[in-house]
C-alpha cells in the first residue's frame, strides 16, 4: 500500500483474493469522497474485471490493483495482469433488445463496468494487459451514456 490517497496489491488470480480487491478500491473511493451511491458500482467494476482475470487470463501469474485519489476528486482505478493479451473494450455489447434465451453468452459483465464507470481504457503495456476505470470527482459531470471508452487493441 502507498498510503490514504494511493495504495497497490498484487496477488494470484485466484477468486479466494476477490474481496481483498474490492474492498480496497471501495475503501478509497470513500475516502476521496466518491458518493454513496457509487460506491456499490466501483465494487461491481472491480470483481467483475478480477473474476474475469481470474477466469480468462491463462497463465496469468498476477493480478495488480492500483488505485489513486486524483487531485480533482476523481478516482482512477488500473487494473493489470500478466496473462495472455486481451482487451475486453473490443467484445460486442450484449442485445439487450433479444429476448434472454437467444442472447450470445458472455458480454454483459464488460458491458456493466463500461456504464458503471466514467471512463474505461484499455493497454497491453510491459507484457501486462492494463485496463483503467475512471471515476469522475463528484462535483464533475454525472454518469452519462456518453462514457468515454478506450482501447489500443493490440
Amino acid at each position: 500500500m502507498w498510503g490514504l490517497n494511493a495504495f497497490m496489491i498484487e496477488a494470484a488470480p485466484k477468486l479466494e483474493n476477490l474481496r481483498l480487491f474490492t474492498a480496497e478500491a471501495r475503501k478509497l473511493a470513500a475516502e476521496t469522497g466518491v458518493p454513496a451511491e457509487r460506491l456499490g458500482g466501483i465494487e461491481l467494476a472491480v470483481e467483475e474485471v478480477f473474476v474475469n482475470i481470474c477466469q480468462h487470463a491463462g497463465e496469468a501469474a498476477s493480478v495488480r490493483l492500483e488505485c489513486v485519489s486524483e487531485n480533482n476528486g476523481g478516482i482512477s482505478i488500473v487494473i493489470s495482469d500478466d496473462g495472455v493479451p486481451f482487451n475486453p473494450l473490443e467484445c460486442p455489447d450484449p442485445e439487450l433488445d433479444v429476448p434472454l434465451e437467444e442472447r450470445e453468452v458472455g458480454g454483459l459483465g464488460i458491458f456493466l463496468v463500461k456504464n458503471t464507470m466514467d471512463g474505461v481504457r484499455y493497454e497491453r503495456r510491459d507484457g501486462r494487459n492494463v485496463l483503467t476505470l475512471t471515476v469522475a470527482p463528484k462535483n464533475g459531470s454525472a454518469k452519462s451514456a456518453g462514457h468515454p471508452v478506450s482501447g489500443d487493441g493490440g
